[in-house]
């Protein structure tokens, strides 16, 4: 990278190629940057100035109207994804990660519909449209909605039912999981 000096290297990992900002230091355990390349990208495109733009990412596209919060542009296990809020959106494949506006990026966060607002939370619960389908969001929770429900006639009353069964499931697989670690950890004594 010209500003730092730093050797951008190509790598090929279990997941695919890569960027990698420089090499890891032996005396620490903190990783370099690293930055997936997308298939958008071939490999024989790749040059200097597209492999500056990705290491640089994620992108900060400036601050969301509504909220005050942060949107950024970057690349994860998915392809490119603007991410606002706990809440991620896939970029079209039509658009560039490099060229995105604030603006689009607005949009691509939108709701499909606002149900309302949890009272017990003081949280909105939205639906959206992601890759598995249409789903419930309230902040960091996500529920599948199923294909049999039609998502423009879920009222706020369903949506908090299926928002509080996810919740409730949730703390029952961390419970087991803690039960299961602390019956391997006296096992093995």
């Amino acid at each position: 990278m010209k500003e730092t000096n730093i050797d951008i290297l190509l790598l090929i990992g279990p997941y695919g190629p890569y960027l990698q900002l420089g090499t890891q230091e032996e005396d620490t355990k903190i990783k370099p940057k690293r930055v997936t390349i997308p298939p958008t990208i071939p490999l024989a495109d790749l040059n200097e100035e597209i492999a500056q733009k990705l290491i640089s990412l994620p992108r900060d596209l400036g601050i969301h109207p509504d909220t005050g919060k942060k949107i950024i542009a970057s690349i994860g296990q998915f392809g490119p994804y603007v991410n606002h809020n706990s809440k991620f959106k896939a970029i079209p494949k039509s658009d560039d990660i490099f060229k995105i506006t604030h603006e689009e990026a607005v949009e691509l966060l939108k709701p499909l519909r606002r149900i309302g607002i949890d009272p017990a939370t003081n949280s909105t619960i939205d639906i959206y449209k992601g890759r598995f389908g249409f789903y419930l969001q309230r902040d960091a929770i996500k529920v599948n909605i199923a294909k049999n429900l039609n998502y423009e006639n879920i009222e706020l009353e369903k949506a908090i039912q299926l928002i509080t069964k996810k919740e409730l499931e949730e703390k029952d697989k961390k419970k087991t999981a803690k039960k299961k670690t602390a019956k391997k950890k006296t096992a093995k004594k």
